[in-house]
């Protein structure tokens, strides 16, 4: 006989966020495509023409990268994977002033880690089951 102590009840909150997720996931491939876009063809150009704020620019909109893929993954893994990864960039930026032999590691190792996980987030989510829409295939796009 089990007792009432030992019965779960639901989550209703753990709920209603899993729903808002599978809501804004799909306008969220669309959304990342396109910031993924902006940095490639506006802010790095900018930046490389030595626009002061092409850089901050280019820097908020991964950010927003890593906020969306962040709301899109149910992985605790690969939210791990991105803070390790801004850890890192984090690291080099405070040792910057101070470099040493692997200084230059942590950037790109980073970067590497966010990368990965960014693929992994948009992967899970355009190929999870479900109709096929055009949210979908544009996030598709963002992968390659």
């Amino acid at each position: 006989m089990q007792s009432s102590a030992s019965a779960v009840a639901p989550d209703p909150a753990g709920t209603h966020l899993h729903a808002w997720r599978e809501r804004v996931r799909d306008p969220s491939l669309t959304a990342l495509l396109i910031i993924q876009l902006c940095v490639i063809f506006v802010a790095a150009p900018l930046a490389a023409l030595g626009l002061p704020w092409a850089r901050p620019v280019g820097e908020g909109l991964v950010l927003a990268l890593v906020l969306i893929v962040v709301t899109l993954s149910n992985s605790r893994g690969a939210i791990v994977a991105i803070v390790i990864g801004l850890g890192a960039i984090l690291a080099h930026l405070v040792l910057v002033e101070r470099p040493a032999a692997f200084t230059n590691v942590f950037p790109r190792g980073g970067s590497i880690l966010m990368f990965v996980a960014l693929t992994w987030v948009v992967a899970r989510a355009v190929y999870a089951p479900g109709r096929i829409n055009l949210h979908r295939i544009q996030g598709r796009s963002s992968c390659t």
